[in-house]
């Protein structure tokens, strides 16, 4: 054959190729030219993601993670809605602390105290207040609220005769309404007594607080406001 070759001077390589094509044919290991290159195999493509229907399908480091990523998230919402709701607060606070009074019907008078009477008694102070606790007046002021529930008169007097004397305290509202109640002193320079005028919510408006002897001489006074 390698005679033949040099022979008729045919190229070398084309032929050994061809004398290869042949024995693979005969041999049984040819492949056709239109045959399709053969696909990919399942394991060579991506694999599906799975699915998480809760934190049990998930491996332990990874749910631990997860779980502390939430913890976070609802701790910073968390304090995220309590600073909002504690600036309202402080908000609502400081309007309240700095909201100028509301304007009475008629202006609230000082209180007046009268000279001595026949029998030389003499108020030496009276005060309203929201309460009156050990003997002492609390939280003097002369505007109280229908919430505030009561208004306490509080008076010391100057009792010289060692006789018990009967002070009346009488509550008048602006359209006429009254109250009264009859209170003891007796000897003393600072008889300290109080009355208690308790409201509700048809008890706006404007009041008298007044203390008469017991022949009706009035002795002293203090006007304030109940509002709603």
């Amino acid at each position: 054959m390698i005679k033949w070759v040099q022979t008729y001077r045919l190229p070398v390589i084309p032929l050994v190729c061809l004398c290869t094509v042949l024995f693979a044919c005969q041999s049984g290991h040819c492949v056709p030219c239109d045959t399709a290159p053969p696909a990919k195999s399942e394991a060579s493509a991506c694999p599906p993601v799975p699915e998480i229907a809760s934190l049990d399908d998930l491996d332990t480091a990874t749910r631990a993670r997860f779980r502390s990523e939430l913890e976070r998230e609802i701790r910073h919402e968390m304090m995220a809605q309590w600073r909002q709701e504690f600036n309202r607060e402080i908000e609502a606070s400081a309007e309240a602390l700095f909201q100028k009074p509301a304007k009475a019907d008629s202006p609230v008078q000082h209180a007046q105290l009268m000279e001595r009477d026949a029998d030389g008694i003499k108020v030496l102070r009276i005060v309203l207040a929201s309460n009156v606790i050990r003997r002492l007046p609390v939280d003097e002021r002369d505007r109280f609220s229908v919430t505030d529930a009561s208004v306490f008169c509080y008076a010391e007097v100057s009792v010289p005769r060692e006789e018990e004397r009967n002070l009346t305290f009488r509550f008048t509202h602006s359209t006429g309404l009254s109250q009264s109640y009859q209170l003891p002193v007796n000897q003393s320079p600072a008889w300290r007594t109080w009355s208690k005028l308790n409201l509700t919510k048809s008890m706006t408006g404007s009041w008298t607080c007044e203390i008469f002897n017991e022949d009706q001489v009035l002795l002293a006074s203090h006007a304030f406001v109940v509002e709603e």
